[in-house]
């Protein structure tokens, strides 16, 4: 390898490695070939641990891909899909995208599989849900005592007839 080459390998390692997304890239059958920084920081592993080896093993501790694998489903279509995945093995809820990379021939040789921690949006989500839950509560005492202020001021009108009339 040139000095060159060496110099490009290293800014392609440096620039993959500064994405803080969890990115690996994985061949047709599941094995990771080269994994970022961010990854192996949120499995706390080694990069040379996982390497090699499934991402459903990896990932997941599973013997084989999961029901919504988005990267099953890209090397079936050829196509990029995204899942929301909520694994406890890893920990917190991801947002993956899959994207094929094609061989010379165009069919699907593997994929970049980027995971995006949505933590924080799933958090926000869980708030609102409770903001709503606690305006639609008040709205439904609101309206209550709005009908029961109108029934009471039809009570008290009818009252007000009552003794307009035993006047």
């Amino acid at each position: 390898m040139t000095d060159k080459e060496k110099e490009q390998r290293n800014e392609w390692d440096e620039t993959f490695d500064a994405i803080a997304d969890l990115v690996f890239i994985q061949d047709k059958d599941f094995t990771i070939t080269k994994a970022n920084k961010a990854l192996c920081d949120a499995l706390k592993v080694k990069k040379e641990d996982i390497v090699g080896k499934k991402c459903y093993e990896v990932l997941h501790n599973r013997g084989e891909p999961w029901g919504n694998c988005p990267f099953k489903q890209t090397k079936e279509d050829g196509k990029a899909h995204i899942e929301e995945v909520d694994d406890p093995n890893i920990g917190i809820p991801l947002s993956v995208t899959t994207s094929p990379i094609f061989d010379e021939k165009g069919e699907v040789a593997g994929s970049i599989h980027i995971a995006r921690n949505i933590s924080e949006a799933k958090d926000a989500e869980k708030e609102i849900k409770k903001k709503v839950q606690d305006l639609e509560s008040f709205q439904k005492v609101a309206v209550g005592r709005e009908q029961d202020m109108i029934k009471m001021k039809k009570y008290i009108k009818e009252l007000e007839e009552k003794l307009g009339e035993e006047k």
